[in-house]
Order: C-alpha cells, then sequence, then structure tokens
C-alpha cells in the first residue's frame, strides 16, 4: 500500500521517501521506507543503465529499526525485561522466552502478547530451535546456578517434552538446523568448548565431534545458508572477543576459516545475527574496546565480502539480546531485550529490517 498523496504532487524525475505498508491476505506484515523515482516509462536499456547508476550510487546496503510501539491488545501484557535467553517462532504466531512460554502475533509495529509459564527450570544462554521436520521447537541447554545443562527438551506450543541429553551440557552456544541435523557448536561448559554437537531428531540420538573444529568460543552467533553454517565472533577462553568467520560444511563435516579483512567487523561477543537469501548479517554486541555496539553488517557468502550497514534508524546499542527471522518475511527479524549499555536486561522489541 503506498500513500499516493505523498508522491502525486511532485513532478517526474523527483526521488521521494515515502513509508509503505505491506499487506498479505488483509494482515498487515510489516512497513519500511523506500526510494521512489517518478518517471515515464522507458525501453529495457534505460531500465538496466537505471538500474546500474543505482546501484553505484547507493555504495552502502540500507537498514532500519523499526520499534514495536504499543501492544495490539491487553497494552498492559508485554514480554518482561531480559537477557539472554531464546527466541523462536513456531506456527508464525510463538515464541518462546527462556523459562516462560507466550505467543505473539505481529502485526507490522504492534504485537499482541499473552504469557504462559511453562515446566522446566529457569535458566540463560539456552538455544531454541525450529525443528521444520517435527513442526516442533528444541530448547538445547543453558546455564542454570553456574551449571551447564545438558537438559534438552521440545515442544509443539502446547507441553514441553525432554528428549534425549546432549553428551555434554553447554550454555551460550548456538544450535543450527541444516541438512536434517540440529548442530551445536562451541559454549561454556566448565571452560570454554569447542566440541561440535549434532543431534539426530528422527532417531532421538546425539553424536560429538571433538577435533578438527574452530577455536573455543562462547557467546558467537550461527546461520545456515546453502546448507552451510557459518559461524561469527565470540569470547574465547581468555575471555577476549573474536572477530573471525568460519563456515561448516555437514556434508564432508568440515571447517573452513574465511579471510579477514579491513570490512570485517571489529571482534565483538553477544551480539545478533540473522541471514536472508546469500547474505549474514552481523549486529551489535559487546567489545570491550566500546562496550555495547549498535553497528549492522553484511556479508556476501557468493563473493566473501563485507559491507557496513548504513541505518536510516540506528539500531539501539545492547548486547545478549533474543532474535528470530520473521517467517513471512525473510529481510526482518524480530529482536527482544538484551542488555542495555546502564547494565540493565531491556525489554525493548523492535523489526530489524534490511535493505540489500
Amino acid at each position: 500500500v503506498v500513500p499516493m498523496d505523498a508522491v502525486c504532487s511532485e513532478p517526474l524525475g523527483v526521488v521521494k521517501i515515502i513509508d509503505v505498508t505491506f499487506i498479505r491476505g488483509g494482515a498487515v506484515m510489516g512497513k519500511s521506507t523506500v526510494e521512489v523515482i517518478l518517471r515515464t516509462d522507458c525501453d529495457e536499456a534505460d531500465d538496466a543503465a537505471a538500474s546500474d547508476d543505482s546501484k553505484d550510487s547507493e555504495g552502502f546496503p540500507t537498514g532500519t529499526w523499526i520499534p514495536i510501539t504499543q501492544s495490539v491488545a491487553r497494552p498492559h501484557k508485554k514480554p518482561p525485561p531480559q537477557a539472554a535467553h531464546g527466541i523462536a517462532f513456531l506456527n508464525n504466531t510463538t515464541i518462546l522466552h527462556r523459562a516462560q512460554e507466550g505467543e505473539i502475533t505481529t502485526t507490522g509495529p504492534s504485537v499482541l502478547w499473552g504469557a504462559r509459564h511453562g515446566s522446566h527450570a529457569d535458566r540463560k544462554g539456552c538455544t531454541i530451535t525450529k525443528i521444520p521436520e517435527g513442526g516442533v521447537l528444541v530448547q538445547c541447554g543453558g546455564i542454570a546456578d553456574d551449571v551447564s545443562l545438558d537438559e534438552v527438551v521440545e515442544t509443539d506450543g502446547k507441553s514441553w517434552t525432554p528428549v534425549a541429553p546432549m553428551p555434554r551440557g553447554v550454555g551460550f552456544h548456538t544450535a543450527t538446523w541444516c541438512s536434517g541435523v540440529l548442530w551445536v557448536f562451541g559454549g561454556k561448559a566448565g571452560g570454554v568448548a569447542t566440541d561440535l554437537m549434532m543431534f539426530r531428531s528422527n532417531r532421538n540420538t546425539w553424536g560429538i565431534i571433538e577435533k578438527g573444529n574452530p577455536p573455543p568460543r562462547e557467546g558467537h552467533t550461527s546461520q545456515e545458508i546453502d546448507k552451510q553454517i557459518y559461524v561469527f565472533g565470540g569470547a574465547g577462553r581468555d575471555e577476549r572477543p573474536l572477530g573471525d568467520l568460519h563456515v561448516f560444511n555437514p556434508m564432508t563435516r568440515s571447517w573452513k576459516p574465511l579471510p579477514h579483512s579491513p570490512a570485517t567487523p571489529a571482534p565483538r561477543t553477544g551480539h545478533l545475527s540473522s541471514s536472508f537469501g546469500t547474505h549474514l548479517v552481523i549486529f551489535g554486541g559487546w567489545s570491550p574496546a566500546t562496550s555495547h555496539l549498535s553497528d549492522v553488517h553484511l556479508y556476501q557468502t557468493l563473493s566473501n565480502t563485507w559491507q557496513r550497514v548504513d541505518m536510516d534508524t540506528p539500531y539501539p546499542k545492547r548486547s545478549w539480546a533474543s532474535y528470530c527471522k520473521v517467517p513471512t518475511d525473510d529481510a526482518l527479524t524480530l529482536v527482544h531485550g538484551g542488555v542495555s549499555p546502564d547494565g540493565t536486561d531491556s525489554a525493548e522489541m523492535g523489526f530489524l529490517r534490511i535493505d540489500s
């Protein structure tokens, strides 16, 4: 839906920034700002030339932060302040938060939230991952009372069911579904781990790869892109943030370090990541040099190049927030909570949109 009164008053050839609402099936799916050039029809050659000129003039990809400012109903009911918790969509509506289960219905910058309590223990640094084959969410590990948990439970959004425990308890790890297997890498397990554990949900069994993995880390991120897993950053055994990028091929079960460049994001831990198409997105986090970060970076896996994203509306400075991709929009990431620069847990929620 384009507000025509925003453009019809302008002469042809004028570049105009307007707000656009995306609607599917009568429901508002999101909002964004777009750049519109008012013009008459032209031939294909002119279109191609204009497209090339546009790419050259853009320089960097752009993005925007869309805060969720209100609730559709029950505005007093919102997710509580949290950090280092898990979050995931199930059936496009359900989100899991650490020791709380809740539902969220997204309608652009608004949400409807209703809390329900799960039956498992409170913990931080757990992961919650959707298993497409079974239509369930699997929660792995976490840390409770300074103990790394090996507990694994799954839910269909109604109840929790224990499944086979991990070979080792971990927290602040990553769990990524790729090629029919849940891959759990790194994390805190007494010390900082470098193990790669794999869960086959159809067999309810675990395996572990202890050698040939990247250096030990916790607080890193991972994303599946084109049936490979990209791991960035985290903190090593000396607690120093890392700025390296590694890719794992599940078919060959081999890792490959990717080259560092001047455009590579600064080392960080407690950051967030997302992906769309062949792009990896890294944003936020914590670094001892600059404390809480708000920068956003885009990695193109086809060309192995980094670019910094120019944000129309800045992403807030925070670390240890939870995040998940919005199923209805590949370029939209839902973010909740995290640690604010003053050290307190945040309840802020919003969408990060990347326009490449």
